[in-house]
């Protein structure tokens, strides 16, 4: 999310930092794993980055930004800046970014409910802001209509009045800030900023109401088969653990099974487990939680209840592996059309280097993120009158 951000910030013209994507079966993994090693014992930083690589599949290599957060400038002194008129537009800029990722950790503004952290602005040596710390949240479904709500009616409230009077505003974001303050000036060059991202929002909604329409189709169609909430929540709770975890989340709810009489171990297979193939060589556990030793074939003995009693496992194994294929296909389309518009936006999500194998739930992530941008940006679009 923080890349597909990001990027959708350098086409609004906001100055961010460069970044790329690295999977964890790319060569550089490995380097970058080596290198935080060596820097592990005297960085907590590098050694809570190595832990995290043990079990993430992907991580962003970000451009170091050298240089001060414009917090300390804020309660210090602006004077630095009050001769360059370019700080005031890329501060609309990022407004606007911040709208359309719904991002309340950089920028405060009391209209929009975010308390802001101007820390993830950063003041290069040549004093230009970079915008770091980029995202768009993933809402969840029980709150998903309630902000929408929330936040089209203050976009739909603030934008106008804003871009016909910007003083309220300029003087409720700079209230806190130290030193000698024209509000008038940085009020008309922020409206410049917020007038020029408006402009490239209008042209970028069109092209993100294919890519959002695409991902929507596809997931309509799978979501059809456990319904929208249930595949949801699944997709939600078991992205970080992959295809295989996702299987056994899609089963059909088993029939509660007779307790066991006492001291009679109840086991589990491996393939109950973890969705292996029957007749392979397993492992049980017994209720300690303990492994017994590897056996091959059915196990002996009295008969057990099936590991799967309605049959579904293998099934919705292959349903979902086929959906993975679909959603695979679905990212390429994206990507094509992106490229096509002469966009240089990555997805974060449906890219090849990113998805690997979990196009599935990849493509679900990407279209949350997708939903959040598309509405920002046509209450955006509405308000101001483009």
């Amino acid at each position: 999310a923080e890349v597909l951000a990001a990027d959708v910030g350098r086409v609004l013209g906001v100055t961010v930092p460069d970044m790329r994507l690295v999977h964890s079966t790319a060569p550089e993994w490995s380097q970058l794993h080596t290198a935080l090693e060596g820097l592990a014992p005297r960085c907590r930083s590098a050694q809570v980055a190595l832990d995290l690589m043990k079990c993430c599949q992907v991580c962003i290599v970000s451009e170091f930004v050298a240089g001060d957060s414009l917090g300390r400038y804020w309660t210090a002194d602006l004077a630095p800046f009050t001769g360059d008129r370019n700080w005031a537009q890329q501060l609309g800029r990022v407004f606007v970014l911040d709208v359309v990722t719904r991002n309340p950790d950089r920028l405060p503004c009391d209209a929009m409910g975010w308390m802001g952290n101007l820390s993830n602005i950063r003041v290069d040596d040549q004093m230009r802001l970079v915008s770091i710390d980029s995202g768009i949240p993933h809402l969840p479904p029980r709150i998903r209509g309630k902000v929408r709500k929330k936040d089209q009616e203050s976009i739909l409230t603030l934008l106008p009045a804003l871009l016909q009077d910007p003083a309220d505003f300029v003087h409720s974001l700079f209230v806190t800030a130290a030193g000698p303050v024209d509000h008038t000036a940085l009020g008309r060059d922020f409206v410049l900023g917020v007038r020029h991202a408006l402009t490239q929002v209008a042209a970028l909604l069109p092209v993100f109401e294919v890519v959002q329409s695409r991902l929507r189709d596809v997931l309509k169609e799978f979501f059809a088969l456990e319904g929208e909430a249930g595949a949801a929540a699944a997709l939600d709770r078991t992205q970080q653990f992959g295809l295989t975890q996702q299987v056994r989340k899609f089963q059909k709810p088993k029939p509660k099974l007779e307790k066991p009489k006492p001291k009679v171990t109840q086991a589990k297979t491996l393939q109950a487990v973890y969705g292996t193939g029957p007749g392979t060589g397993r492992r049980t556990l017994d209720r300690t939680g303990r492994k017994t030793p590897e056996r091959s074939g059915r196990p002996s003995g009295p008969e057990r209840p099936p590991a799967d009693p309605n049959g579904a496992l293998d099934a919705d194994r292959e349903v979902l592996l086929e959906w993975n294929d679909r959603f695979a296909w679905a990212g390429e389309q994206v990507r094509d059309h992106l490229q096509t518009e002469g966009l240089l936006i990555r997805t974060g999500f449906l890219d090849e280097e990113v998805a690997a194998k979990h196009w599935l739930g990849n493509g679900y992530e990407a279209k949350v993120r997708f939903d959040v941008m598309v509405d920002r940006m046509r209450w955006l679009v509405e308000a101001g009158r483009l």
